[in-house]
């Protein structure tokens, strides 16, 4: 129902496969794969970053974050209930 209703405010980047609908694992794993194999093929360096963002909760800085959804036009009543559900996971976390 939320994604009805304010899906349009709650868009990503394009190279974010987590969390959007028809994306996923198997897309982040298919890219990855097929941009190593072009630079193996290619006989040049491939660096990468590999990031676990499970306790990212406790990192957000919830004021920062409202703020750049105010900017984005997100409905007030969207922003009260991100930030509650923020607020119950940081207190989870740090009890």
């Amino acid at each position: 129902m939320l994604l009805s209703l304010y899906g349009s405010f709650l868009y990503t980047d394009h190279l974010q496969f987590g969390f959007k609908a028809n994306s996923g694992y198997n897309d982040a794993m298919f890219t990855f794969i097929e941009s190593a194999t072009y630079f193996n093929k290619r006989d040049s360096k491939l660096y990468c970053v590999l990031l676990d963002a499970s306790k990212a909760f406790d990192k957000v800085l919830s004021n920062g974050l409202i703020y750049k959804l105010i900017k984005r036009n997100v409905p007030v009543q969207l922003i009260r209930l991100l930030f509650s559900g923020l607020t119950i996971c940081i207190v989870q976390l740090s009890g």
